[in-house]
């Protein structure tokens, strides 16, 4: 997850196995960019999906 203006990512969960993540505690009219990592069964990652914007409304 990223917080713009910041440039930094930062990992918010590993090991999910589901096909969605709640991300908890967003804050009100905050922007984040998310992109995702999946992990192969033989541990191989793959390489980042192309940031997805989302503005979270108040």
């Amino acid at each position: 997850m990223q917080e713009p203006p910041r440039t930094d990512w930062y990992t918010l969960a590993q090991n999910v196995t589901s096909t969605s993540y709640t991300v908890p505690e967003l804050s009100p009219r905050r922007d984040y960019m998310f992109r995702i990592r999946a992990r192969s069964v033989d541990g191989d990652l793959s390489a980042p999906t192309a940031p997805v914007p989302y503005y979270r409304a108040p």
